[in-house]
């Protein structure tokens, strides 16, 4: 949790260089979108659909960057944290959490996963991100099963 509250410390301060110290060179960041779906011609509220897009960490701390010359504040909140040891490797954790970010004019929630390398506890090494939101295109709760969000379970480390 130390690692955790130091790394969202790093966005509240807008801290760009720390972030990026923390992202492994090859690491993954998993961002889904929700996007107004349309069954038969019309939009089908009961089925929303997530698109993924997946960055690496170039384009992602450069879209960062971008987020922070353009606000003021960055206000982020989080609970509900969820923290796995992978049975592949011991010195992997999956971390699963509930995100309420609010940055200027822009606020999202959704589900945050992180994979962390803690094989040099003094300088840990987040291999995998991903965010998948709450709500759909319009607005409403997105139900998700537990199968539905990330885990540790899903990525390979070997």
């Amino acid at each position: 949790m130390g690692f955790i509250n130091r790394y969202y410390t790093a966005y509240y301060n807008k801290d760009s260089d720390l972030i990026e110290k923390v992202f492994s060179q090859d690491a993954l960041f998993v961002e889904g979108k929700s996007v107004k779906y349309k069954a038969n011609g019309s939009t089908d509220s009961n089925n929303p659909k997530i698109e993924y897009s997946i960055q690496n960490k170039q384009q992602y701390l450069a879209k960062l960057r971008r987020i922070f010359q353009r606000n003021s504040f960055i206000n982020i909140k989080i609970d509900g944290v969820e923290i796995i040891q992978s049975e592949q490797n011991l010195n992997i954790f999956g971390v699963r959490l509930n995100q309420y970010w609010n940055a200027g004019g822009y606020s999202d929630e959704g589900k945050l996963f992180f994979a962390i390398d803690f094989t040099n506890v003094e300088y840990p090494v987040i291999w995998v991100t991903s965010w998948q939101p709450f709500k759909d295109a319009n607005g409403n709760p997105i139900e998700y099963s537990e199968e539905d969000y990330f885990s540790i379970g899903d990525f390979s480390f070997e």
